[in-house]
């Protein structure tokens, strides 16, 4: 008799209360994905503030003179990588709930996308000592995808490859078509690379290695690539060797089998 009186209750529900119940899980929606944009927005910049403290915490251009502003420094670093940790664990937790169905293709200047994520990691770069090029194929197709994930792709796995590869090394990401019509998009650098063991604990999100010049970390969950790549109907590779450095790719189907996958 309880569940029946439930269910009554709920069927005579007002339509008014009905709508309060819509509109707060609109409101909830709008919510999570406008903390989502946001952490991705402060992804980049926190992580250029890392960067420069870790650079000046080592007093790796001269010394800091005064003992409290290294301490300030040191403090600095400290929190914005804790910042980084949370932010890295947002966007995790939302992209590994959201679903396909939740993306939005569009056309994609597939040459303009690369360039400007790489020209947005380029001070990162330069602030650990490293080199950034960028390299696009003649007859680069357009890009039919969701260009925020599309993105994510490639800020995660140029960050990557940036924190991992040492001082003096060199980050490529390349764009290119392949004979059958596909575009393949690939990170390449000449890190200290991984062996087996570490390949799969790195695609599990954890890296096992930490990065030649003692800075530490645990990477950034190359799953989280995997699982964007497959709701765009690409396909993530990852190959690595020790000492020969990791190469990170992404394969994007032509729009026709973008749409045949999402066809009910």
């Amino acid at each position: 008799m309880t569940n029946n009186g439930y269910q009554l209750e709920q069927k005579d529900r007002p339509a008014d209360s009905r709508c309060d119940v819509v509109a707060r899980e609109e409101a909830k929606s709008l919510c999570s994905s406008t903390v989502h944009e946001l952490a991705h927005e402060l992804k980049t910049p926190i992580s250029a503030i890392v960067a420069a403290a870790e650079i000046m915490r080592d007093e790796r251009l001269g010394p800091l003179a005064n003992e409290r502003y290294r301490g300030y420094v040191g403090d600095i670093h400290e929190n914005a990588a804790q910042m980084l940790k949370l932010i890295d664990r947002l966007l995790a937790r939302r992209i590994l709930e959201q679903a396909s169905d939740e993306l939005e293709p569009v056309e994609i200047d597939t040459e303009a996308l690369v360039r400007a994520t790489a020209s947005a990691l380029q001070p990162l770069a330069e602030q650990a000592g490293l080199k950034l090029q960028v390299s696009v194929g003649p007859g680069l197709p357009t890009l039919v995808a969701d260009p925020t994930s599309v993105r994510q792709i490639l800020v995660n796995l140029l960050t990557n490859a940036l924190k991992f590869t040492p001082r003096g090394g060199e980050v490529l990401i390349e764009a290119r078509p392949d004979p059958s019509g596909r575009t393949v998009i690939a990170i390449i650098d000449n890190g200290g690379g991984m062996d087996e063991d570490q390949l799969l604990r790195a695609l599990d999100g954890v890296r096992s290695h930490p990065p030649t010049d003692g800075s530490g970390g645990s990477g950034i969950g190359l799953r989280l690539v995997k699982a964007l790549s497959q709701a765009n109907g690409a396909e993530f590779s990852l190959a690595s060797q020790p000492g020969q450095g990791t190469r990170a790719t992404i394969t994007f189907n032509p729009a026709t089998h973008w749409a045949a996958s999402r066809a009910p």
